[in-house]
């Protein structure tokens, strides 16, 4: 009787970890051949979370990761040349990088369309104004 008390306890220990560890999954396109990168932040610092993995016969990447929280990350090049994306545990995210801008691609979270509905706003004057030194073409 002890010993199914404690295999019972064990498998429901076991099935909450695996619930509560959903992976998150960032599909891009790419018009070009890059290097992009999911940036997090830690303790007032931008670091690496994950590269993406990058196709390069179809131009497309992809990263499955555990978020180590849900909120906000950068998707981009580097630190400096990055767009915000609102992340959630187990969310499925479809983005375009075209033309140093990163764009969605079907349905979004309210925190994503607002985000990305911002960047549409001021992209092309943060490109031109503060990240000519890190993008082809800032300086046109």
């Amino acid at each position: 009787m002890n010993k199914l008390v404690n295999l019972l306890f064990t498998i429901c220990i076991c099935l909450i970890v695996v619930s509560c560890s959903k992976e998150t999954t960032i599909n891009i396109t790419v018009d070009k051949k890059q290097d992009l990168s999911l940036y997090m932040f830690d303790k007032g610092d931008m670091n690496v979370l994950q590269a993406f993995e990058m196709n390069p016969e179809t131009n497309a990447g992809k990263v499955v990761v555990q978020l180590p929280y849900e909120g906000l990350y950068l998707i981009g090049q580097n630190e400096y040349a990055s767009f915000p994306v609102y992340l959630r545990h187990g969310d499925i995210v479809n983005m375009e990088y075209k033309d140093n801008r990163l764009q969605l691609l079907g349905e979004a979270e309210k925190e994503n369309q607002l985000l990305f509905e911002w960047e549409n706003i001021v992209g092309e004057i943060r490109t031109h104004a503060f990240l000519y030194n890190y993008l082809a073409g800032g300086h046109e």
